[in-house]
């Protein structure tokens, strides 16, 4: 028996199973990810993802307010 915690490597990411896919991205939510529950939607934990779906925009104050430089 092998104690070692380190001897086998970290698990591979493409083992994981595919749970759901995101409404915010649409891209595949793998099984132990976080995610963000909106009203009924799963999105990843990434404000990115979160944004698109929300149909937020970030921008700088000049741009929100219409400032031209």
């Amino acid at each position: 028996m092998n104690l070692d915690w380190f001897s086998q490597g970290l698990p591979d990411p493409q083992d994981a199973d595919v749970l759901a896919y995101c409404d915010g991205c649409g891209k595949e939510i793998y099984e132990g990810e976080e995610v963000y529950i909106v009203h009924d939607a799963v999105i990843h934990a990434e404000d990115e993802c979160l944004f698109e779906y929300l149909g937020i925009e970030k921008v700088t104050i000049d741009e929100a307010l219409g400032v031209e430089k």
